[in-house]
């Protein structure tokens, strides 16, 4: 994969305007394009650039102090360009979930691989073990829930004659979750088979309490705290066994809502190794005007409580588009829909407005205009009587749950505070 400065954009890119050639990303600043002067064909989702450096600085202050790794998940962006900052912010690695990601991520130079998933089908299990065999300096992870996925892995280290081992996560999980073994007998069974296997290491323990993001924050935190007990009761056991091979013990949770109680629930473990705690929050990067903002007010509480600063995250993702129609009192249609940004967390918020040509400037909008339908490519938006709303006027969408806009973007612009194009993210789903 070519560097991020060198990767071309064209004519038929999403978001940009009409171009008769090709042009590299480092030349976009060039073009002296401005989103509010309608030099760019809307919608376009865009990237501020104060946003994110905000919250690539918070996260990794964070971090730092609180003693613990992050290895951001990879299938939020999926770009070559973020993961290149993220390397650069000295992330301990990059999560990944497909042997399609582990692709995009490793062109894109990442050498340190968590695959937070289960991987079951020889082809993929024949392409990890030739991977490893063919690049050494790649350090590589991957979940594990059942004896059937020791037997497989240890099956494929045979037939591609790896010389060094595959190394294993155990995953835990909970009633009603994702993958994951389910009580600490299962856990320890599989510990057991692993131990059983020179070709495989069992460096520690996964889970994921991502999925309680979509309770309230006060409920959230309650069923978190719980699957943690569990999580460091069982690391514990298999600890007593001795049976984590690794110089050190990797533990690893923490999603994009709730990672500081990961973070402080593994700190108070005393195991017979040294310990690394690894979260795994993809979203911080951008943020969002949606889920993750609305957890972040009792997480900031938290960490002030744990005598912790921030981060405090600032959303970094727009998408504009304008107003086409405004057919009936108090409704606006946009000219943007679930093509253009992801709902599966909840609708877009309408952020802010502007009316090209006209000197009143950015309009706030206050939170009782609300996305209350979405199409293909259109949006409803019901507005109140002391809003002002006009054909032709441009609106700024905050999205909620970054992963689902991403993904409907090969490319998307970063822009400065004035909304100057400065340069541009690419995709790769």
């Amino acid at each position: 994969m070519s560097t991020p400065s060198s990767r071309k954009l064209n004519a038929i890119t999403k978001g940009l305007p009409h171009l008769a050639e090709p042009i590299e990303i480092a030349e976009l600043s060039k073009q002296n394009w401005n989103i509010l002067l309608e030099d760019v064909p809307l919608p376009v989702a865009v990237i501020r650039r104060s946003a994110i450096d905000r919250n690539r600085k918070a996260m990794m202050s964070y971090v730092r102090e609180a003693g613990i790794e992050l290895a951001p998940h990879g299938k939020t962006t999926l770009s070559p360009e973020i993961f290149a900052m993220q390397l650069d912010d000295g992330v301990w690695g990059i999560t990944l979930s497909t042997i399609h990601q582990l692709r995009v991520g490793h062109a894109a130079g990442v050498k340190r691989i968590l695959l937070a998933n289960e991987l079951v089908g020889p082809r993929d299990l024949d392409f990890v073990v030739k991977f490893l065999a063919e690049n050494e300096d790649v350090d590589f992870y991957c979940f594990v829930d059942s004896v059937e996925h020791i037997e497989r892995w240890a099956d494929a280290a045979s037939r591609g004659k790896l010389l060094r081992p595959i190394n294993l996560l155990i995953e835990l999980g909970y009633a009603g979750g994702r993958a994951g073994c389910r009580n600490a007998e299962d856990a320890l069974t599989v510990a057991s088979a692993i131990s059983k296997f020179p070709q495989l290491c069992l460096q520690g323990i996964a889970g994921f309490e991502g999925l309680r993001q979509y309770l309230p924050a006060e409920e959230a935190q309650l069923l978190t705290d719980q699957f943690l007990e569990y999580m460091k009761s069982v690391i514990q056991t298999i600890d007593a066994r001795g049976l984590f091979g690794g110089e050190e013990i990797i533990l690893t949770a923490g999603g994009s809502a709730l990672f500081d109680i990961v973070a402080k629930s593994f700190r108070a473990l005393s195991l017979s190794k040294p310990s690394r705690i690894i979260i795994r929050s993809g979203c911080y990067v951008t943020h969002d005007s949606g889920i993750y903002e609305r957890h972040q007010p009792a997480r900031l509480v938290r960490q002030q409580a744990d005598h912790h600063t921030g981060p405090a995250l600032d959303s970094a993702i727009e998408v504009w588009t304008y107003v086409i129609s405004v057919p009936e009192t108090g409704r606006a249609i946009l000219g943007a829909g679930r093509r253009d940004f992801g709902h599966d967390a909840g609708p877009p918020r309408a952020l802010k407005s502007f009316r090209p040509g006209s000197t009143a400037g950015m309009q706030e909008l206050p939170q009782t205009c609300e996305i209350v339908s979405i199409n293909d490519q259109h949006a409803h938006l019901a507005f109140p009587a002391d809003v002002n709303l006009a054909i032709g006027d441009m609106v700024a969408l905050g999205i909620s749950h970054p992963c689902t806009t991403f993904d409907r973007w090969t490319s998307m612009l970063i822009v400065d505070d004035a909304y100057n194009v400065e340069s541009a993210i690419t995709t790769h789903f």
